[in-house]
């Protein structure tokens, strides 16, 4: 019962300290205590010591104050064991916004509002740009397709789908509100509503430890869903102030979705780049490492809003370049500063909107409609399973791990909404959208019933239907040499048939990327492109014997070394060629790969030795 107690006494402690610094500012003085007042007597013309004067901090203070003390909260919350297992934090940040903003209410109305700029340009930015800095990038990459297909036809399909379902609606008379709620407003809330929130989504899968895979596959639409939410959104907003809809203003909407999109990753991989090449002269200058990773971070996301390009996008590929080339510039010490700050305002800004929608809760104005608010949750929790189904159901044509029943379920489940769609309906002109409130309730339903009631169920679920969960493993060495060897593999045997797949094609990028691009980006070339595998390949053959033991493995001959690290010598090693480090940059990547097969099967074929052995 500690952490309980402890928790009402800093409500109670934050709603008196509150009350104390509203009610001695709003004071009313005596008339000659009133500033500028000649005739004042009491301090005419003398020096005060201290004076109290809390109006001209009272904001900043007040955030600072909540954020501290939803510190203080969550360090509680994740000490209770009991409440920690049952709901997310960002339940009880919500619950937190709600407290603070009754008191504030009370007190002081108005005091501190929401605006869509302060979360788009503010809040959103730093954790968009930690989850594209410590992102899974291979992972990434080998689910892109399926991400693409979630984001872009799922998030199409659930917008129109709710569109058609709340105009039948309103057709039927089941939605009663007084204010005009055609077929393009009623696709302006279909937009809004399909918009899921990546930092709901990272809130609450990051609690419940789901695989990798999936993962990636939920957050990956998230953040992606943006750029077609906005581009839908945008639209919509246009069709309900024209008078008629043409099917040029249809076409242009569509090209408008490849300009946000592509203008946002342009304009990240940019400034990733830009930061990369500063990078490589900071050495006497170590701080202006970190500076420089935060702020062309930053600038990536606000450039691309500067054109109502995707910033979210923006800051992703920025974070993920930077990643890939400024990580090898900078220093260790940097390194790990750059991962703890990004970390420290990815924290800071959740617990904000997560604070800021209790607070808005509390303040905004409502109109209910049964029908609207219960059409919305219906609509949005069948369509988005039925669009997962369905397009999980095209992409398991191509995948070579097909999306498995339980994880369809986990990820129609998944679909959280939450700042991203309560901003854009936030802003919404009350003069274009007479139904804005009707609106914003019916969104807010929706936010509280996804965070909290799928948000609180969804590790429950988890358990229940036994989904494979991250076991948080590192690979060792032998793991990481043995996973490079069947990439060379398959690369080879994908070059043989003439095909270029996914490993190819890693392969392609990587030789270009070495021979073009490292050199210019980094300030030790030779040793950004030496990955931890290659290492080990060169120190094998200057300290081991055939036969040596390899820790994680056991005794391993020679040859079959040479097959596994897509060596074709033969020779003992003390007469072996040393490869050099970047075999990449020897030449075209496609022979070395083709003639590695082709000694694999030679030698299993010659040895008589089952391939399932390596």
């Amino acid at each position: 019962m500690l952490p309980l107690k402890l928790i009402l006494v800093l409500f109670a402690t934050l709603g008196i300290f509150l009350h104390c610094c509203v009610a001695e500012n709003a004071t009313p003085t005596s008339p000659g205590d009133a500033p500028g007042n000649e005739t004042s007597s009491s301090h005419h013309g003398s020096v005060r010591v201290a004076r109290f004067d809390f109006d001209r901090v009272a904001t900043p203070f007040t955030f600072a104050f909540a954020i501290f003390v939803a510190g203080i909260v969550k360090l509680v919350f994740h000490s209770w064991d009991k409440l920690a297992s049952t709901a997310p934090e960002s339940c009880l940040l919500i619950a937190f916004g709600l407290v603070v903003g009754v008191i504030l209410d009370s007190l002081s109305p108005n005091f501190i509002k929401f605006t869509p700029n302060l979360f788009f340009l503010y809040l959103l930015p730093p954790i968009m740009l930690e989850a594209g800095y410590l992102m899974k990038r291979r992972a990434f990459f080998d689910n892109l397709g399926t991400i693409l297909l979630y984001a872009v036809v799922g998030t199409l399909w659930n917008t129109f789908a709710m569109a058609v379902g709340l105009y039948f609606l309103r057709k039927v008379d089941a939605i009663t509100i007084t204010t005009k709620f055609d077929f393009a407003e009623c696709l302006l809330f279909g937009s809004i509503s399909a918009a899921v929130d990546p930092v709901a989504v990272l809130a609450i899968f990051d609690e419940v430890h789901v695989n990798v895979a999936l993962f990636i596959l939920v957050f990956g639409e998230s953040i992606i869903n943006d750029a077609v939410s906005v581009v839908l959104y945008q639209s919509a907003e246009t069709f309900v102030e024209l008078p008629s809809v043409q099917a040029s203003d249809i076409a242009l909407s569509f090209v408008s979705f490849f300009t946000v999109s592509i203008g946002g990753l342009l304009i990240g991989v940019v400034y990733g780049l830009l930061a990369s090449f500063i990078t490589r002269f900071t050495e006497k200058v170590q701080v202006l490492e970190i500076l420089t990773t935060l702020l062309c971070g930053y600038l990536s996301f606000i450039s691309a809003e500067i054109f109502h390009f995707s910033g979210i996008l923006s800051a992703i590929s920025c974070g993920l370049v930077m990643r890939h080339y400024l990580h090898e510039n900078i220093s260790s010490n940097s390194r790990i500063t750059v991962k703890y700050i990004m970390k420290m305002l990815s924290s800071a800004s959740e617990t904000a909107i997560f604070i800021f929608l209790g607070l808005e809760a509390v303040t905004s104005r409502y109109v209910w409609d049964t029908g609207l608010v219960l059409g919305t949750l219906f609509f949005a929790l069948s369509f988005r399973f039925i669009g997962v189904f369905a397009v999980t159901y095209i992409a398991n044509h191509y995948r070579v791990f097909p999306v498995s029943l339980t994880e369809q379920i986990i990820m129609g489940y998944g679909g959280l909404r939450g700042a991203v769609s309560f901003s854009l309906v936030l802003v919404l002109d009350e003069s274009i959208v007479p139904s804005k409130h009707a609106m914003f309730t019916a969104a807010f339903c929706l936010i509280i019933f996804t965070v909290f009631l799928q948000g609180m169920t969804i590790k429950p679920l988890v358990n229940y239907l036994h989904v494979a969960k991250d076991s948080g493993h590192k690979p060792s060495a032998n793991e990481l040499m043995h996973s490079k060897a069947v990439d060379h593999i398959i690369a080879g045997i994908e070059e043989i048939i003439g095909q270029i797949g996914d490993q190819r094609f890693y392969e392609l990028v990587a030789y270009y990327d070495l021979r073009y691009f490292t050199p210019f980006f980094t300030k030790n070339p030779a040793e950004a492109a030496e990955t931890l595998v290659s290492q080990i390949e060169r120190a094998f053959y200057h300290q081991n014997k055939p036969g040596a033991h390899l820790k994680g493995s056991s005794s391993v001959s020679h040859s079959r070394m040479v097959m596994a690290l897509g060596l074709h010598s033969t020779t003992p090693p003390e007469h072996t060629v040393l490869p050099t480090p970047n075999p990449l940059l020897e030449g075209p990547p496609s022979f070395p790969k083709v003639q590695m097969v082709c000694d694999f099967v030679a030698y299993h074929v010659q040895h008589s030795v089952p391939f399932a052995e390596v």
